[in-house]
């Protein structure tokens, strides 16, 4: 063990003081990055990976995820101590995330997750505004992880730091004791988070799931829409038997056993309508239904959203849903029909 790597002693009830031995580096390289996206918090707490192997760049960036602040964070991990090289690595990667515009960058994270371990996000754009309850990704944060740093890397990093650059350094160390592994993590550099910034107070954390519940039901009594929305969402219910995810801004429908949204239902601030969508992705619904789910949609009076990869319908009251109630019900039971018949888009 070099001098400055962590190191690990038991204290035994007799007083003897012995030396825990350090794991071979390359037990915990082959291991490190599955481990980290089985248990997120190891990197830091509050973290959700929304992406693993993500192009960008020259390169593909090792994971990417989103802290509890709302911060797009880069993770770059290196398999043996950190260089120079990984430094450069990670700038690259930030980089040409941060080039991105916002409709960009929502597309490229809802594209390139769903593999590897990580959740599938169909619309990060409302992923991260159920979240967060707003629609404004703060700055990128740049993560180095290694098995060690050397000076190059860390002197780079703190010089990026003291520029204004939120960068992080952490290093991982094993060990073996009896016929555990112990996994020891060592923050070598820190970033200041949001959170410790006073003019970032408004976000400081994940709303919670009652929470966003709350904001939902203010905005449905600010618009005068409770009773129209709890009617089409029991109706709704009645088709789309899966989960239903609750945010400040809607209900989200997925199917029972699958990742994918099948259906959501919106309302916005100072709007009377409430908005239907539904995804008509290529992912979901495959190849040889994609284009049927499309001509469904344009028959039945859905229209394109500006994404190109959603069909929506708008809802003015009560008496324009008792108009498209069946209409709306009969497309959401062909779009499940569709869905079942297309198992392979769950396929990581």
């Amino acid at each position: 063990m070099n001098e400055n790597e962590l190191g690990i002693w038991t204290l035994q009830a007799d007083g003897t003081v012995e030396a825990v031995k350090a794991v071979n580096r390359v037990d915990l390289e082959d291991r490190l990055e599955e481990m980290l996206v089985r248990r997120p918090d190891m990197l830091e707490r509050g973290i959700r990976l929304v992406g693993r192997q993500t192009p960008a760049g020259s390169g593909a960036l090792d994971l990417l995820g989103v802290d509890q602040n709302g911060c797009l964070v880069v993770f770059e991990l290196k398999r043996d101590r950190l260089t120079r090289e990984a430094v450069a690595q990670c700038i690259d990667y930030a980089s040409a995330l941060d080039a991105m515009g916002p409709e960009a960058l929502a597309e490229h994270i809802a594209k390139y997750s769903g593999h590897g371990g990580i959740e599938k996000i169909d619309n990060f754009e409302e992923w991260y505004e159920e979240l967060f309850d707003e629609d404004r990704l703060l700055p990128l944060r740049l993560v180095l992880v290694g098995i060690g740093v050397d000076e190059h890397a860390e002197r780079m990093a703190r010089f990026l730091q003291a520029g204004g650059i939120k960068i992080s350094v952490l290093t991982f160390y094993s060990f073996r004791h009896g016929d555990e592994t112990l996994l020891a993590r060592q923050v070598e550099i820190e970033a200041a988070t949001e959170s410790d910034s006073p003019s970032n107070s408004r976000r400081s954390r994940y709303k919670s799931a009652d929470e966003r519940r709350q904001d939902l039901e203010r905005r449905l009594h600010k618009n005068g829409t409770t009773d129209l929305f709890d009617r089409i969402q029991q109706d709704i219910t009645t088709v789309l038997a899966g989960s239903q995810n609750t945010g400040p801004y809607g209900v989200t429908f997925n199917l029972r056993g699958s990742r994918h949204k099948i259906c959501r239902i919106g309302v916005e601030d100072n709007k009377t309508p409430i908005k239907l969508d539904v995804p008509t992705n290529e992912q979901i619904y495959g190849t040889a239904s994609l284009g049927q789910i499309v001509k469904i949609a344009e028959t039945a009076g859905w229209h394109p959203l500006d994404d190109g990869r959603q069909f929506g319908i708008t809802i003015q009251n009560a008496e324009d849903w008792g108009q498209k109630r069946a209409a709306v019900i009969e497309f959401l039971k062909e779009a499940v029909d569709l869905r079942r018949k297309a198992p392979a888009a769950d396929a990581p």
